[in-house]
């Protein structure tokens, strides 16, 4: 009862309430250019690709789902690999990237892998390898 939605279409400003962000980039020694997708409670999205300015022409074909419980909200998101300009990546492929969560009215910030000045910082990405 305590979550505050901003946003219900895609690409309205859903990062001025709970939301959640995942960064990646498919160049992992240079992190750039790096992908930016972030979504709301109610499954509203925003997304951008980023190579030194902001490109939000970039709408992949996500597939999302939210869902709201009593005392917490859960998200899972899935990202075409063609969405990203990768073909499918075999065991060992490397994407660096994080995951981010803004929870409000308090602002509190958390990130996987840490973050020191705000959320779009891809020098501070960690690595994925995939298997």
């Amino acid at each position: 009862d305590k979550l505050r939605v901003v946003g219900h279409k895609r690409d309205e400003d859903v990062w001025l309430g709970d939301s959640v962000d995942l960064f990646f980039s498919t160049t992992p020694d240079t992190r750039t250019p790096f992908h930016h997708i972030i979504l709301n409670p109610e499954n509203a999205s925003w997304d951008a690709r980023q190579n030194g300015e902001m490109d939000n022409s970039w709408n992949p074909a996500l597939v999302s789902a939210a869902a709201k419980e009593a005392d917490a909200w859960t998200l899972e998101l899935a990202v075409p690999w063609e969405a990203i300009g990768v073909a499918r990546p075999v065991a060992g492929t490397r994407i660096a990237a994080n995951i981010c969560r803004q929870r409000m009215p308090k602002r509190e910030h958390s990130s996987w892998s840490t973050c020191v000045s705000g959320f779009q910082e891809p020098l501070r990405f960690g690595v994925w390898t995939l298997r």
